[in-house]
């Protein structure tokens, strides 16, 4: 038997070859496991994410808890008007004496520099 008719053997009309039926069931059989397994994979992944999502919104829950209590802790104890009032003076009484030092600084210098020319 040639080589040619062997071929001619295993081709239907037109010359389109014959799958023969277990050939098919083979790979369709290791598609769908391969598929299955995809499919196990996708589910493992997705389940993962959603736990990792979950951890991490619990931990940043967690740390906005954490910050909060600092900036509660780190607030004054007195809310007081008068303790407000009396801090608010003291940045103002630090304000003008800041001012006041810049004023001098730059009018003496103006002045000096008015007397040299």
């Amino acid at each position: 038997m040639s080589l040619y008719q062997s071929k001619l053997r295993n081709t239907g009309p037109k010359g389109a070859p014959i799958i023969d039926s277990l050939s098919v069931d083979r790979t369709m059989k290791t598609r769908m496991q391969n598929h299955g397994q995809s499919n196990l994979l996708r589910e493992k992944t997705l389940t993962f994410e959603k736990e990792l999502d979950q951890s991490r919104r619990t931990s940043l829950r967690e740390e906005h808890e954490l910050r909060k209590t600092i900036l509660e802790l780190r607030k004054p104890q007195n809310d007081s008007k008068e303790w407000l009032l009396k801090n608010h003076g003291r940045f103002n009484d630090w304000k003008q004496r800041e001012r006041t030092k810049l004023e001098h600084k730059y009018s003496s210098r103006s002045s000096k520099e008015k007397v040299a020319n």
